[in-house]
């Protein structure tokens, strides 16, 4: 077990209080977190939604009371909105968060809460409505440019020598393949996170395939770890979503319509 799985699924909600402290009200806690998962691809357990303010997880609130209970953090109504503060106990949990995120996670959480934390609530809903809530039509025009891609690089990837990075590269981008079929999301908030997750990574492979060039063989010296953990991030969205298992999964298909 990597020290990412040995977190609790409230660990997101201690991390943005840790670092700023106190936070005056649910909406910015829920859209910081959808960022933080979304834009920063950081595998985050929480599930979001379309809601009347957009993405909208109610397992976060449900968490915070039980942080509240456990004097981790403290919520409060003031009439307007809640607040939350992260109590003494709370830090000392933060700092064993900490110790236990991966560096690149928690540069990227960092990076989001950096560069949203003074917007206004106005002005993150209207971020996220513009980037993140598209039409049904618009997302499946997406959708459908994203498998013409993925065919393309398939048929590209065919044309290598058989090494574990060729095998790897033509497993994962089948895999993206079936999820772009078997996905049927009318929620644009669901749609929108797993078609990015999805393109993103088919955006690496296209990259690696591009800086190979015609020199085939090269392929299989090149390190590709980063791109297995990429691809474990695109599992652990389907799993989530119930769309497909994880590849190690010993579970029967027909769970999942295959």
């Amino acid at each position: 077990m990597d020290d990412l799985q040995k977190l609790p699924r409230y660990w997101p909600i201690v991390f943005v209080l840790g670092k700023l402290g106190k936070l005056y009200n649910n909406f910015n806690l829920q859209k910081f977190i959808y960022l933080a998962k979304v834009e920063g691809k950081i595998p985050i357990d929480y599930v979001f939604t379309k809601h009347n303010y957009g993405p909208y997880c109610p397992q976060i609130k449900v968490d915070a009371r039980t942080l509240n209970k456990k004097d981790i953090i403290s919520m409060c109504d003031n009439g307007i909105g809640w607040i939350f503060k992260i109590t003494d106990n709370g830090l000392k949990e933060f700092e064993r968060i900490e110790n236990l995120l991966p560096e690149k996670y928690k540069e990227r959480f960092e990076s989001i809460l950096d560069g949203f934390k003074h917007y206004s609530r106005y002005r993150l809903q209207n971020y996220i409505y513009a980037k993140h809530i598209r039409s049904l039509g618009k997302n499946e025009e997406i959708k459908n440019s994203l498998i013409k891609d993925v065919n393309n690089l398939i048929d590209q990837i065919t044309e290598f020598p058989p090494s574990h990075n060729s095998v790897f590269i033509q497993g994962a981008l089948d895999y993206c393949l079936l999820i772009l079929k078997k996905e049927e999301f009318k929620d644009p908030v669901k749609k929108d996170e797993l078609l990015q997750v999805t393109s993103d990574f088919i955006l690496n492979c296209s990259m690696i395939l591009d800086l190979v060039g015609k020199d085939k063989n090269i392929l299989d010296d090149m390190d590709l770890s980063d791109l297995e953990q990429d691809f474990e991030y695109v599992q652990s969205v389907a799993k989530a979503y119930n769309i497909l298992p994880h590849i190690d999964d010993e579970v029967p298909l027909e769970m999942y319509g295959i």
